[in-house]
C-alpha cells in the first residue's frame, strides 16, 4: 500500500484512527517484516478507511460484501445486534421489504453496528450529519429512540454511541420504509377555481418528498382540505382544514408543507 493513503482527509487528526495505529503497530511490524514503519502505517490506514471510514448507503457500493465478510469471519458481534435490531424493527413499523432492499439494509446495519461496537474505547463516534434534512415525524422518532434504548439495554457495549446509533437508524430507516408512506389526497378550494389550484400544485407540493393527489372536490379519501375562506357545506374535521391567501405567501408555503409532512408524512398509522 502506498503511503500517499497517509494523506487521506479523513485521517487528518483523527484520534480514532492513532489510537488504533498504536495499538496495531505491533502486531502489523510482526507480519510485515520487510516493510518500513511508514509502509506498516500505511498498512493500517487502508484497513481503517475501509473498515471504519466508507459509507454504504449506495447500492452500488462493491465494498458491502467484503465488509460482511469480515464481519462474519472476526467474530465481531455486528451480525448479533443487528439481528436484534430487526426484531425490534419490526415490531414498531408495519413494512414490506424486498429482498434487495432487505439485503442492502442489513449490510448496512452491520457496518453501523461493527463501527459502534468496535469504538468501545477511543471515544465517542462522530459521523456526518446525514439525518439533519430529514423529516421525522414525532411519532417516528419515539419508535426509533425505543429501538435504540432496547439494543443499549441488551448491549451495554453500545451505550456510548448511541447517539451515532440513532441518527444513522433514523437515516437508514427514513430510506427503507416506503411501503408505509401513503398517497395523500388533498381537496383545494378556491373563488379561482382550476388556476388557484394548480398555483398551490406548483409552489407548495412539488416539493414534498411524498405521492400527493390534488382535486377540486371533498371525496371519502380526502386527508386535507385547503380553502381561501369560509364555504357553505363544507363538512370536514376541523382539524384537518388549513387556510390559504388568494395571494400566498411564503410563510403559508412553509405551513402548508409542514402540516402535510407532520400529518401524513413517515410513521403515520
Amino acid at each position: 500500500m502506498s503511503s500517499a493513503i497517509l494523506k487521506h482527509e479523513i485521517l487528518k487528526d483523527s484520534w480514532h484512527f492513532n489510537y488504533l495505529a498504536k495499538f496495531l503497530q505491533p502486531a502489523f511490524s510482526l507480519f510485515f517484516r520487510q516493510m518500513t514503519k511508514q509502509q506498516v502505517q500505511a498498512e493500517i490506514a487502508y484497513a481503517y478507511i475501509f473498515l471504519f471510514a466508507q459509507e454504504y448507503h449506495l447500492t452500488d457500493n462493491k465494498n458491502i460484501s467484503d465488509m460482511l465478510f469480515y464481519c462474519q469471519t472476526h467474530e465481531l458481534h455486528a451480525a448479533k445486534v443487528t439481528n436484534q435490531w430487526f426484531r425490534l424493527f419490526y415490531q414498531e413499523f408495519s413494512v414490506t421489504i424486498s429482498a434487495q432492499n432487505y439485503g442492502l439494509l442489513y449490510a448496512n446495519l452491520v457496518h453501523k453496528h461493527r463501527k459502534a461496537l468496535t469504538f468501545r474505547g477511543a471515544g465517542v463516534l462522530s459521523d456526518i450529519d446525514i439525518s439533519a434534512s430529514i423529516f421525522i415525524p414525532p411519532e417516528m422518532e419515539r419508535r426509533i429512540e425505543y429501538i435504540v434504548e432496547q439494543l443499549t439495554k441488551e448491549n451495554k457495549i453500545l451505550r456510548k454511541n448511541q447517539a451515532f446509533l440513532l441518527d444513522n437508524y433514523r437515516f437508514l430507516i427514513s430510506q427503507y420504509i416506503e411501503q408505509e408512506r401513503k398517497p395523500v389526497s388533498i381537496c383545494v378550494l378556491s373563488v379561482f377555481g382550476e388556476e388557484c389550484l394548480e398555483v398551490i400544485k406548483r409552489r407548495a407540493f412539488q416539493e414534498l418528498d411524498m405521492d400527493v393527489t390534488v382535486t377540486g372536490t371533498i371525496t371519502p379519501q380526502t386527508d386535507l382540505v385547503i380553502k381561501d375562506r369560509e364555504y357553505e357545506h363544507v363538512a370536514f374535521d376541523k382539524e384537518k382544514i388549513l387556510y390559504w391567501e388568494n395571494i400566498s405567501s411564503k410563510k403559508s408555503i412553509f405551513r402548508v408543507q409542514y402540516f402535510i409532512n407532520e400529518h401524513f408524512g413517515y410513521g403515520e398509522k
